[in-house]
């Protein structure tokens, strides 16, 4: 069933939770059938925070075998990939709310709306909506909803009218404005940021709170939904490489699904192979970046950034953030050497310095030289007087 956010809401749950909340009438544009009219809640912001932190998730939440999972919009990963990932530990995936006993939150499950929000978020904030209200008065709200036009909406005018009557409100999107209505002085434009809540997140919400349901976060999925294939290890990226340099197409597509399903990077080794493949091979990746496996793993490992890093950039990179080891830095040295012949008046890793046997050279600052392992704990004096070709340019 496809996802609905104006589902109908049992309004004898809702009048159990716990905050205020106000329904309008919600006018608004659909793109294949014209203008709309639905229903959302008006909230405070202080509500409207907390639901959206409940929503995301939390970091103790789980799957576990035979849960029934019911996925939230807005998750970064496709829907085959988060399937895949629950019949691996045992679970499965429902869309049916009533018999879910788990929620699969994430990090975008509310937006700030300008022409119309999304359908497709849980909560939306908006300072450039309009609502129904007596401008002129000449002509009631109530005829003036009357007036609207188009799509599926106009059967319901009489409805909205006589609702505005009641105290129910009228919100009209900016996109619903333009198709239903052209001009009204009657619509006028809200002043102040508004928060709204759609039909289903209060059901979510009720369902969640009542029956104490763990919400999973978009980090446990990101997490945990792979191959468990690491790019850290030196096979696996080799292979992925080769695919890459491949003149067959179908190699490099066979190599871009091994890597964006594959584990999200996590440590040095894994990092540095990663930054390998985006420095060579950049729009293997980019050039895909509307497949939306694809997109999640451009997103979540930085991709677009590492791309344009040179040596001497990821190697001051990793040092910063404390993931610079020795074998990072011997794989690396090589090419910051060549990278430094450039502008070695300038370079941050070589002092030069005079030494009576070979004269002027350029050595490994202090900074650098703990990084290159020594294989002897105790040398002779001319052993140590020796140069070190890993530390001379």
């Amino acid at each position: 069933m496809a996802y609905n956010p104006f589902v109908e809401v049992d309004h004898t749950e809702l009048a159990k939770l716990s905050f205020t909340r106000e329904l309008c009438n919600y006018v608004y544009s659909n793109y294949t059938v014209g203008t709309m009219l639905g229903q959302i809640y008006e909230v405070e912001k202080n509500v409207y925070n907390k639901i959206g932190e409940i929503l995301k998730g939390s970091e103790t939440a789980e799957v576990k075998k035979k849960n029934r999972v019911y996925v939230l919009p807005g998750n970064s990963l496709p829907k085959k990939r988060i399937k895949e990932f629950l019949k691996s530990k045992g679970a499965y995936m429902t869309s049916d709310l009533e018999k879910a006993d788990v929620i699969m939150g994430n990090d975008k499950i509310e937006e700030y709306a300008g022409g119309q929000a999304s359908l497709s978020v849980m909560l939306f904030r908006t300072d450039e909506y309009l609502e129904m209200r007596q401008e002129n008065p000449e002509m009631t709200v109530a005829d003036s909803i009357k007036n609207f036009t188009g799509g599926m909406f106009a059967p319901m005018r009489d409805q909205v009218a006589e609702e505005y009557n009641e105290g129910i409100r009228c919100i009209v999107s900016d996109w619903g404005y333009m198709e239903a209505i052209g001009y009204d002085q009657n619509c006028g434009r809200v002043s102040d940021e508004k928060f709204y809540a759609y039909p289903i997140t209060l059901k979510v919400l009720f369902k969640i709170l009542s029956s104490r349901l763990p919400v999973l976060t978009q980090e446990y999925v990101n997490a945990n939904a792979h191959s468990d294939l690491d790019i850290g290890e030196p096979e696996v990226f080799q292979n992925i490489m080769n695919m890459f340099k491949s003149s067959d197409n179908a190699n490099i597509e066979l190599g871009v699904e091994i890597l964006v399903h594959s584990k999200l990077p996590d440590t040095p080794k894994a990092w540095y192979h990663l930054w390998r493949l985006a420095s060579s091979h950049a729009n293997k990746l980019s050039s895909r970046d509307r497949i939306k496996n694809v997109q999640y793993y451009i997103n979540a490992t930085n991709w677009s950034s590492l791309r344009y890093i040179n040596s001497m950039e990821y190697l001051k990179l990793v040092e910063e953030k404390g993931n610079l080891n020795t074998e990072i830095f011997k794989l690396l040295l090589p090419d910051v050497k060549e990278e430094a012949r450039d502008i070695f008046e300038d370079s941050e890793f070589y002092d030069l310095t005079h030494e009576s046997d070979t004269g002027f050279v350029y050595r490994l600052k202090p900074k650098w030289m703990k990084y290159l392992k020594q294989e002897k704990e105790v040398k002779s004096k001319t052993e140590e007087n020796e140069p070190i070709s890993d530390t001379v340019l």
